[in-house]
């Protein structure tokens, strides 16, 4: 094979040469030398990854998770307790302020206890004494005596429990309709010895202006023991 000239040195090039190495060669040195990449910087974060974090991780993120929620937990169960508490108190206070009322209704209509019945007010002029007041005096009879002076027969009862021993009083004896103020229609004094709960028949002159018959009949006889 023939070889070549080039056409701007002039020279003679071989033909396994498509461009002349004498002009090839000058300008490759003139091109100016290329740049290295830069460094990568220490300081700088490498780029992420779209990985994954190990498990590890997630399981030490999920307990501080439940670790943070746990408290919350317990105060929502700590309050719910307590209004719990709460509501039950506000509802045992309104029962017992209802039972309360009710029971003063009750009290207010209930009849008079029967310490009240035992023990009634005294009659003006009625004996104050509190071993008199557990006398009664019942069952009166009117009777004459062989001097045909009228006698009264009637039971002295005992309504407590102690041991009166001798009683002495002075009783008027009042017609069952008469008013109160009017005088009596006749008087009269015992004297009795008398054991809890005992009753004695006892029969005493009558001080009467009246005769026997004129004397109100037994159902309209009352007496009452004076001081």
């Amino acid at each position: 094979m023939f070889s070549w000239i080039c056409p701007k040195c002039g020279k003679e090039v071989p033909p396994a040469y498509s461009e002349c190495p004498n002009c090839a060669t000058p300008e490759a040195e003139a091109l100016p030398p290329a740049k290295a990449p830069p460094a990568a910087r220490v300081d700088e974060p490498a780029p992420a990854r779209n990985e994954a974090p190990p498990p590890a991780q997630d399981r030490a993120s999920e307990t501080s998770w439940h670790n943070a929620e746990s408290p919350r937990r317990a105060a929502g169960s700590r309050n719910w307790i307590y209004g719990l508490v709460i509501g039950a108190a506000i509802v045992v206070i309104g029962l017992t302020a209802v039972v309360l009322l009710r029971s003063d209704r009750v009290r207010e209509s209930a009849p008079p206890s029967t310490a009240a019945l035992e023990n009634p007010p005294l009659a003006p002029g009625a004996q104050a004494n509190p071993i008199l007041q557990q006398v009664e005096l019942t069952g009166f009879r009117i009777l004459e005596d062989p001097k045909q002076k009228p006698e009264l027969r009637f039971i002295v009862v005992n309504h407590s429990g102690a041991d009166l021993g001798e009683v002495k009083a002075k009783a008027n004896l009042h017609a069952a309709t008469n008013e109160a103020g009017v005088e009596p229609v006749a008087t009269f004094t015992f004297a009795v010895k008398l054991g809890p709960y005992e009753s004695k028949e006892l029969k005493v002159a009558l001080a009467t202006k009246l005769r026997a018959y004129e004397l109100p009949d037994w159902q309209r006889l009352k007496a009452d023991i004076t001081p």
